[in-house]
């Protein structure tokens, strides 16, 4: 769990999001997962995929996947 304080350091910081927390995604194969084995991913389907998603927003929805993910400000 991730302290409210933890959180807005995270949020507010420099970079916007923390890099120890998608690295530890990354090791549990969240990032893989919608890409086939051939590429080094898990072969999930969209509905695998909307699964994580939706258990992860539900924890951490507080990181703003979307704009993380795909768009940095300037």
């Amino acid at each position: 769990m991730v302290s409210i304080d933890a959180r807005q350091k995270i949020t507010e910081g420099d970079e916007g999001f923390s890099r120890a927390l998608w690295a530890q995604f990354a090791e549990m194969g969240w990032l893989g997962l919608p890409f086939s084995e051939e590429d080094g991913g898990f072969g999930g389907t969209a509905v695998e995929t909307m699964i994580l998603l939706e258990a992860f927003g539900q924890r951490f929805g507080w990181l703003n996947l979307i704009s993380q993910r795909f768009y940095r400000p300037a």
